[in-house]
């Protein structure tokens, strides 16, 4: 199911820190997330949910609709800690999906 993939590829990249008990607070496990394209399909049929889920762990009361908005300005703030994989845009996606299933 295409929400499982969604979900399993904000939450899983080898570039993401895991926590144990001892270590993990609610802020980094916030952080433990990465915001990846899926382009048009993001954008007409997840409302931008898939590039902008980092801030949704954040602040998830930011409506849809200024997400994307919102996104540049944590960005700003997180620094080196933000994550993301756009650089290929929804090519990317298929291609993160492949990746992460087979090294995470």
């Amino acid at each position: 199911h295409r929400s499982v993939a969604i979900t399993h590829l904000q939450q899983t990249d080898p570039s993401l820190p895991h926590y144990d008990k001892k270590t993990w607070t609610f802020q980094r496990g916030a952080m433990a997330t990465i915001d990846r394209d899926l382009g048009v399909i993001d954008c007409y049929f997840f409302y931008n949910l898939i590039e902008t889920h980092v801030l949704h762990h954040f602040v998830p009361k930011v409506p849809f609709y200024h997400a994307v908005e919102a996104t540049e300005a944590i960005r700003t703030v997180m620094g080196k800690h933000y994550k993301s994989d756009v650089t290929y845009g929804s090519l990317g996606f298929f291609k993160a999906l492949w990746t992460v299933t087979r090294t995470c």
